[in-house]
């Protein structure tokens, strides 16, 4: 099931130009969506390294090669991956892409919009939809699904609606994300759909430069309604875009409530800035889309260096807790995204040794990711037996970084349930950091889209699924 990336595998020496083909994709012409209103044109993309940097077609797609290539290096090989040749249009070209019970790789999270088109969605809509997301994953597994509560006008359709969807879904984790407004007043309602131990608030908050004060009053304004909840944990996102905002005091305060924000994203958004430039006749290729490097660096500035590119890693990393997951009774999930959809690093904070710092120092996870992967299909049945563990001891062993001295022995953790409540109250005091690799409309890149780790049905289809990682299509 998982072998060597088709990416790595492709990789090729153009003969006519001194640049390196890292991997062919398909992509759409933006010229023709944006200004000649042609709606989506398929082109043939590529992916070349060329003087240190990364392109696809004639946009820049990574300022820093080195690094991209670093991140073919997570990648596996998925079932579904192929791109067909030709395709009508986004919405075609996902429904190639079928999922259902005996699937391998089906999205982790969904997504479930209940305000469309200026209105609730209906409840008997809700359930057609929630019925075809249970009929893509086997009975043994599970899936996030994610809520949407944007721009509705009634709190408490808004909360009586997610207690209907949860009620639908019995052993899934449900994350709602609404606006600092609206969560703020569904904490304060006595029967407040937060009160439910599988449903967790999330926030997304489109920081602009010169907010950033603003932006940290109102979100400790939330935290402290929320804090009244017993064993609350959160999700903060910060949309940004050009100019940064310099988020140094806003990063330190969410890095700080560890225990309670359990993941901080950062994306940057949006298309707008590519639009206007091509409707004032700017060439495509002079236009910068979103560059991860540039976004990471720029939160390597405002943390003062505590955290780094070099820090992250690609967010298929995260594969390898599948299997423990399991293992450790917190769930069976399809956790399979696409390396390029993000960047990720876990923070440790522990009483004596470690407040806020990246585990990616602490261990080689590159060495562990390849040592791991032949051994991850041999763990999806729960079990590790005497074999595997020996192995999986030696991996985390000599992935060690020695200049840290002595570390806890991983694998314990990770494995025996007599460590079960030492493990939870490590993984409690855990925090995400997750730098969105998000797509614009003028980097589309196919291969990447078809491996989206979020879903939700396609407009006016719900027995279709199309990809959640950009919002330009």
């Amino acid at each position: 099931m998982m072998s060597e990336s088709p990416s790595a595998r492709n990789s090729e020496i153009s003969p006519d130009r001194q640049e390196q083909i890292l991997y062919r994709t398909a992509s759409i012409c933006p010229r023709c969506a944006i200004l000649d209103s042609k709606g989506i044109v398929q082109v043939e993309g590529v992916v070349i390294e060329r003087n240190h940097r990364v392109y696809l077609r004639d946009t820049l797609y990574c300022s820093d090669s080195d690094f991209f290539k670093k991140t073919l290096k997570f990648s596996f090989e998925l079932p579904g991956a192929e791109i067909p040749m030709k395709f009508r249009d986004i919405e075609d070209l996902n429904s190639r892409s079928q999922y259902n019970s005996q699937s391998t790789n089906s999205p982790f999270a969904l997504e479930l919009s209940l305000w469309e088109d200026s209105a609730f969605v209906s409840d008997d809509e809700i359930a057609d939809r929630v019925r075809y997301f249970k009929t893509l994953y086997p009975p043994d597994r599970q899936f996030v699904l994610k809520v949407l509560g944007r721009l509705c006008d009634d709190m408490d359709v808004l909360n009586r609606k997610t207690l209907y969807v949860s009620s639908l879904l019995e052993g899934h984790p449900i994350i709602l994300e609404a606006s600092y407004e609206r969560l703020s007043v569904i904490a304060r309602m006595e029967d407040s759909v937060l009160l439910r131990a599988s449903i967790f608030p999330a926030i997304k908050y489109y920081l602009k430069a010169d907010d950033e004060k603003r932006c940290q009053e109102e979100l400790t304004q939330l935290f402290s309604v929320l804090k009244g909840f017993s064993d609350m944990q959160l999700m903060v996102t910060l949309c940004v875009s050009r100019p940064y905002p310099d988020m140094s005091s806003l990063l330190r305060f969410l890095r700080e409530q560890y225990g309670f924000i359990r993941i901080i994203v950062v994306s940057m958004e949006s298309c707008e800035e590519i639009e206007k430039k091509l409707e004032n006749g700017i060439p495509l290729n002079t236009i910068e889309s979103h560059d991860v490097i540039e976004l990471m660096s720029h939160i390597q500035k405002c943390t003062y260096n505590s955290l780094t590119t070099e820090d992250f890693h690609p967010v298929s990393l995260t594969s390898l807790m599948e299997p423990f997951l399991n293992i450790m009774g917190y769930g069976h999930y399809f956790i399979r995204p696409s390396p390029y959809c993000g960047y990720i690093t876990c923070l440790v904070n522990t009483e004596k040794l470690f407040t806020s710092y990246p585990v990616t120092r602490l261990f080689d996870f590159e060495q562990i990711f390849e040592e791991m992967k032949p051994i991850l299909p041999r763990l999806q049945d729960g079990k590790v037996g005497f074999y595997n563990a020996n192995k999986l001891r030696k991996v985390f062993m000599r992935a060690q970084n020695a200049n840290k001295g002595p570390l806890p022995d991983l694998y314990v953790y990770l494995t025996d349930k007599s460590k079960a409540a030492e493990t939870r109250d490590f993984l409690q005091n855990l925090q995400f950091f997750v730098v969105h690799n998000n797509m614009d409309i003028s980097s589309i890149d196919l291969v990447r889209r078809c491996n989206c780790a979020l879903a939700t049905h396609a407009s006016g289809n719900n027995e279709k699924l199309i990809a959640c990682c950009t919002g330009c299509l």
